[in-house]
């Protein structure tokens, strides 16, 4: 025989409607009013809630015939099923239902947006919706380092190269003695070593990785060092360097330049090695300096072409930086100034400088001056350390300290696209300096950060909980508005000593802190070396 429908919530709505006293109700009442409300193919203990929109509400499924969530037609509610507290922050936010068409029940809600599970580090937004969008760094792996990191880089392997100079003891059963190359693998673990410089007096002004792993090292010594080829020329006050060495260590070639020193190293886009630096000498009219832009043949090392100029002073090591451009075109930053006996010319044009500061200076290695821009529209009296990079699609960004005019100190970040016009200029913390620069390919840059008080970066930033100075990692991008912020607590900071960004965004920090201090919740000590992972 055919089913007997059950009595739906209609025949209940037919009942005239008055006040009732719900304890004189009887249970079994209660059960008959609740069975005959029920969807009759619904299971017994699965019951429908309404829902307005608001956080964790259930929803009804397509083609069910309930009447506490029965509706019209084509209308449609907001809707959210995100954790709650997390609708309206960050990227959280509601989306909408639609009635069924035969009004049976509420469809999917769509265009909704739930919290990541972690913050994404290569955002700017909020994503895991709990009202900040700063992510959280874990620390990969640390492991004392008895020696100070002097330019380090991250390869495409993941390995981590690193010239430096000893300080004490022994590193994974290896003596460091003197100044050396070294590289570690992703966990930490020393795959090679190698003395370089044979005890002179020396730096390491640039250090470059080629993608098959070739490693080359540039400066200025003192006295007569042995890279692994045999000692070069006696060196004056000064005498400028380059050394290569394959993936493993081994050396293939060492010279010595005519200059006085390199302090900045790159890569041509047909693969010419690039220097620039420096030239100082006296002679019998007095004192000069002149800067000094060269190629070089990556394997032996020979010159292929070198751009002079002439009357430009002021020069100095740290106020020196060039980069390749994807237009194979060369881009130097140097802080200079005339030096009053002829007048300014690089490749033999004439350079416009009217006092001592930054120059950006765009060049070619047949033309010679392409271009040239003081950066900063408001100069600040005194600026250093421009370090300068190149990002995709050809723009360039340049990291300088600042200090006078008001600015205390502080941290300027720029932009330019290829032809030096400016793209935007940020300065960050009222008395921040950048102890370290590199850009992170998600876009950023990150940062170590010596600063006092405290560090504002755009929506996050940290203070210290002591008085005294402090030290940060940071990645900020193009707006100075920081990703992410790792301080160092501790009660004193000594050393920074050098910071380098993989390609997955790794980054890699050798500092040295007196007593222990606490990176990203890890508890370091001394002279230490740590890769953080956004």
């Amino acid at each position: 025989m055919p089913r007997e429908p059950r009595p739906t919530c209609a025949i209940v709505d037919a009942v005239p409607r008055r006040p009732v006293d719900p304890c004189v109700v009887s249970a079994a009442a209660m059960l008959l009013l609740a069975l005959g409300c029920r969807d009759r193919d619904a299971p017994m203990g699965e019951t429908e809630s309404a829902t307005d929109g608001s956080e964790g509400a259930s929803d009804s499924e397509p083609g069910s015939d309930t009447g506490a969530t029965a509706c019209v037609a084509g209308e449609t509610r907001p809707c959210y099923e995100g954790p709650p507290g997390t609708q309206g922050l960050g990227i959280c936010r509601a989306g909408e239902q639609s009635c069924a068409a035969d009004g049976s029940g509420w469809l999917a809600c769509e265009e909704q947006v739930q919290p990541e599970p972690a913050e994404l580090c290569q955002t700017p937004q909020d994503d895991d919706c709990d009202g900040t969008p700063s992510c959280e760094p874990v620390v990969s792996w640390w492991q004392q380092f008895p020696a100070s990191a002097l330019q380090a880089v991250i390869d495409a392997e993941g390995h981590l190269v690193i010239a430096g100079v000893a300080g004490f003891g022994e590193l994974q059963g290896v003596e460091l003695e003197g100044f050396f190359l070294l590289e570690l693998d992703e966990t930490g673990e020393l795959l090679w070593h190698r003395p370089v410089g044979d005890g002179s007096s020396m730096s390491f002004a640039g250090l470059m990785v080629d993608d098959d792993g070739s490693i080359t090292i540039a400066g200025y010594y003192e006295g007569e060092p042995d890279f692994g080829g045999g000692p070069l020329p006696p060196g004056g006050f000064a005498t400028a360097y380059m050394a290569r060495y394959d993936g493993d260590g081994e050396h293939r070639w060492s010279r010595s330049e005519d200059f006085s020193s390199i302090t900045g190293l790159t890569r041509d886009r047909d693969g010419t090695l690039v220097v620039v630096g420096r030239d100082e000498d006296f002679d019998p009219e007095g004192y000069y300096e002149r800067l000094i832009v060269a190629g070089h043949d990556p394997e032996q090392g020979l010159p292929q072409w070198t751009l002079e100029g002439t009357g430009i002073g002021g020069l100095f090591d740290a106020g020196m930086s060039i980069v390749a451009t994807e237009a194979g075109e060369l881009v130097v930053a140097a802080v200079m100034g005339p030096d009053g006996s002829t007048a300014p010319t690089i490749a033999g044009t004439p350079i416009e400088l009217l006092e001592y500061g930054p120059l950006l200076l765009r060049l070619d290695r047949v033309s010679g001056l392409l271009g040239q821009r003081a950066p900063y529209e408001e100069a600040p009296q005194g600026l250093s350390n421009p370090r300068l990079f190149t990002r995709p699609g050809g723009t360039l960004e340049l990291v300088s300290n600042a200090y006078g005019g008001g600015l205390g100190q502080t941290i300027i970040l720029s932009r330019y696209d290829a032809g030096l016009e400016p793209l935007g200029e940020v300065r960050l913390g009222d008395d921040a300096w950048a102890s370290g620069a590199a850009p992170s390919p998600d876009g950023t840059t990150v940062l170590g950060v010596a600063f006092s008080g405290e560090l504002e970066l755009g929506p996050i930033g940290v203070g210290l909980p002591t008085f005294g100075p402090g030290l940060a990692i940071a990645a900020v991008d193009e707006h100075g508005n920081g990703r992410w912020v790792e301080p160092l607590y501790q009660d004193s900071f000594l050393e920074l000593g050098t910071l380098a960004v993989g390609a997955d965004g790794q980054v890699a920090v050798m500092a040295t802190v007196s007593g222990a201090a606490t990176l990203a919740g890890e508890l370091v000590y001394g002279s230490f070396l740590a890769v953080l992972h956004p």
